[in-house]
């Protein structure tokens, strides 16, 4: 499983028109604007546009995003990470110490852009020790716009 964030706002536009046949969700009414086939996939999507607006996303009882990576310091990092409440930051170095590695700050650093999940690891909450939202994925801008929305900035 994967969660990936377009380059641009101009890619997000062209592939929200661009859906495949097999595609579970069609455009409609209920849901965040969008209706599905499957009631699984609705929740998942539900939960992720709301992610997206910064508002509290509910994921599938027992779901720990966690375990989609090998035991060892990504997962402590990524576990750690998910204590840290919707409207908050951490900064990397902080991170990492609360996570049982101190100084591994860069680290962090790489774990946060592998994370294979991110709005659902949320890895934009992680911040600079100078507080600047930093580098995030493939458009810095979705790091401040979800920080925004969540009220952290």
């Amino acid at each position: 499983m994967e969660v990936t964030l377009p380059r641009t706002r101009t890619e997000a536009a062209v592939a929200s028109g661009n859906r495949p046949d097999w595609e579970p969700a069609v455009a409609g009414a209920g849901n965040g604007g969008v209706r599905a086939l499957n009631p699984q996939a609705a929740a998942w999507i539900a939960a992720l546009e709301a992610a997206a607006r910064g508002e509290e996303s509910r994921w599938p009882d027992g779901f720990r995003p966690e375990l989609v990576v090998e035991p060892g310091f990504r997962r402590a990092v990524y576990r750690t990470l998910l204590t840290v409440p919707r409207g908050d930051t951490i900064a990397y170095g902080t991170l990492a110490r609360e996570a049982g590695y101190p100084g591994a700050a860069r680290a962090v650093g790489t774990a946060m852009a592998a994370n294979p999940l991110p709005l659902v690891i949320p890895c934009h909450r992680v911040v600079r020790s100078d507080g600047s939202p930093g580098r995030y994925g493939p458009n810095d801008s979705y790091k401040v716009d979800l920080l925004r929305a969540e009220g952290a900035l």
